[in-house]
């Protein structure tokens, strides 16, 4: 065999091992690159990207319609502002921010309420996460955590960051408390929100599935479609939505 072919023979020898080790090379760093994205995945675990807190609000959009769960487990972030709030019109103790559709529908209520003789008197609608932790610490100060945790939500776990969520007591009575419930006010609440898209969130002798003590004044937006078949089956939303 001549020097020229033994030459070409070799020449074509390191371009085949060339080859190959390229290819070998690419699938080496193809598999490394997947590694690290389990690792990464695995780095955003560890960091508690599954907490409902922070899991939560990826379900949230500006969908009136959606149902948005928040409790003592499901949080919303500290950043979350609802992007449609408007200022109620209805008769309130101070200026009170709402979502726009429930807004509308509280509206209807108040006004069919005033023709029957019921006057209603808005007292607390969305609140932000900052807010809502000035108002947790201060219960916390003044009655103490135990009663603060059976009465008021955490920042982050207020159903009032959602801005569905309003308080609505009698112009003639305006105390937070139990006795609302026998007001002709809170009876004709009761009977009628769910007609408006409202439901009463936290029920008397539901307080183990809702995390809260009974508040006949504390209602909810979820729209009629849903209002009205919480009201005839009397559930909880944790209830209506698997979640208790």
């Amino acid at each position: 065999m001549s020097k020229f072919k033994k030459r070409r023979i070799r020449r074509i020898r390191r371009m085949i091992l060339l080859g190959i080790t390229f290819i070998l090379s690419t699938i080496i760093i193809e598999k490394l690159i997947k590694i690290q994205n389990i690792n990464n995945e695995q780095i955003n675990i560890s960091k508690g990207e599954t907490n409902f807190e922070s899991k939560s609000i990826n379900n949230i959009n500006n969908n009136i319609k959606s149902i948005i769960l928040v409790n003592k487990t499901f949080g919303l972030e500290k950043g979350y502002e609802p992007e449609d709030l408007v200022e109620i019109e209805v008769k309130s103790n101070k200026e009170i921010l709402l979502r726009r559709e429930a807004n509308k529908n509280l509206e209807r209520m108040f006004e069919d309420a005033k023709k029957e003789g019921i006057n209603l008197l808005a007292v607390s609608g969305y609140r932000s996460y900052e807010y809502q932790e000035d108002v947790y610490n201060n219960e916390v100060y003044n009655n103490g955590k135990e009663y603060a945790d059976k009465y008021v939500a955490k920042p982050g776990y207020s159903e009032h960051q959602t801005g569905l969520v309003v308080d609505v007591l009698a112009v003639n009575y305006t105390k937070m408390d139990e006795n609302f419930e026998n007001t002709k006010e809170c009876m004709w609440l009761h009977k009628n929100i769910h007609k408006y898209g409202f439901i009463l969130r936290y029920l008397k002798g539901k307080e183990n599935i809702t995390g809260y003590n009974y508040e006949p004044w504390h209602i909810r937006y979820v729209g009629t479609e849903h209002s009205l078949k919480i009201k005839e089956k009397d559930l909880t939303l944790e209830e209506y939505l698997g979640k208790s």
